[in-house]
């Protein structure tokens, strides 16, 4: 006789089938599947462009690829200045953005995006002007292009974990590049300014260091230096620091040089910026790194702070050693003035009887 299954036997059944599903579902990761697919496409258009303006200039020695501190990007805009793409880097001058309207730039004759006339040659390789499948400037997912005379630097962001910053397949690293957080192709991969080296806005953390260990040197005023330990887990990508400036009388020539350190037994300089200054300054000031570096968050730095040029600055200081994570020195708080560059390598100082100093990072996350 023909058994059919029992209720409980097909709810056993039901049940493996569902945690299947779910064992599947999560180590395939559909959403990274389609993330990998599309920095496919981007490395493999990215590869053509830059292909194809040496192929053009191979054609036409003289012809024209576009006007140096500029920025083009493959974001549609009415405005040629791509100002209705608030998320955009802000840019120092003299650089400045460039857009094609939604109706040309597409095209292939130097009015799209890319300011190449491809339509000029005798074979073109384009019919039409390759995007980034998300083209969201929120996102940072754009195609940008800068040349100079006769070379040009072209910088697309990555979207999968796989080819991301330390991915398995990261290939925004070992690109050869200036920059570790987002893939760079062309034939001088040190064109595109700083501030292109983060798309995104990332996470800003800034604390009152003053609350934690700091030293000074009292040498011949070669810097101030101080502890931090960052708070959260897991590697990330640093993009600025600030500090907060209790700043009186100075020059709007003068400025600032800030420099991350590893807390380690070498001590060593791993990045620095250059903050310039405006008189009379109080409050937040940051500065883009020069080239984005990797930290580990949980780990402890050293903040380092001295003169890029001749001159005397002035560091927030108070004698308060209980500040909350609020905690900004007023005003009238003490102030330290230093001049002298920073050390290669922090050095180890005595810890001096005020806290010196506010300080913060801004990092993405990877």
């Amino acid at each position: 006789m023909q058994k059919g299954f029992t209720l409980i036997e097909l709810l056993i059944v039901v049940g493996i089938v569902g945690i299947l599903s779910v064992v599947v579902v999560s180590t395939i990761n559909p959403a990274e599947i389609l993330k990998q697919s599309r920095d496919a496409k981007r490395l493999a258009e990215i590869e053509s462009i830059d292909g194809a303006v040496e192929f053009a200039l191979s054609q036409n020695l003289s012809l024209n690829i576009g006007s140096s501190t500029t920025i083009y990007l493959s974001l549609p805009d009415s405005d040629q200045g791509c100002g209705n793409y608030p998320s955009l880097p802000v840019l120092e001058s003299p650089w400045v953005y460039r857009c094609s309207s939604e109706a040309n730039y597409r095209n292939i004759d130097g009015t799209g995006w890319l300011p190449v006339n491809f339509a000029s040659l005798s074979t073109s390789p384009f019919t039409a002007l390759p995007v980034d499948s998300k083209n969201d400037d929120e996102l940072g997912l754009y195609y940008s292009y800068t040349p100079q005379g006769s070379s040009w630097e072209l910088n697309v962001e990555m979207e999968s974990d796989k080819f991301s910053f330390n991915g398995s397949g990261d290939v925004e690293s070992e690109d050869g590049g200036n920059t570790i957080i987002v893939y760079e192709a062309g034939t001088n991969l040190n064109l595109m300014p700083k501030e292109m080296s983060s798309r995104l806005a990332g996470i800003e953390l800034r604390v009152p260091t003053s609350c934690a260990d700091t030293s000074y040197s009292p040498f011949g005023g070669k810097g101030y230096y101080n502890w931090w330990t960052i708070p959260g887990s897991g590697e990330v990508v640093v993009t600025k620091l600030w500090f907060w400036q209790r700043s009186t009388n100075m020059s709007t020539s003068e400025s600032v040089e800030m420099a991350l350190y590893n807390d380690e037994v070498s001590d060593s300089k791993i990045s620095e910026s250059v903050v310039a200054t405006g008189t009379d300054s109080v409050g937040w000031i940051s500065a883009n790194l020069s080239s984005p570096v990797s930290i580990t968050l949980g780990q402890t730095y050293r903040f380092g702070m001295g003169s890029a040029l001749a001159g005397n600055f002035s560091w927030a200081a108070d004698t308060d050693r209980n500040c909350g994570t609020s905690y900004l020195p007023n005003i009238g708080s003490a102030v330290f003035n230093w001049s002298g560059e920073l050390n290669s390598v922090a050095p180890d100082l005595p810890l001096f009887t005020y806290r010196l100093g506010i300080v913060g990072v801004s990092y993405v996350e990877r």
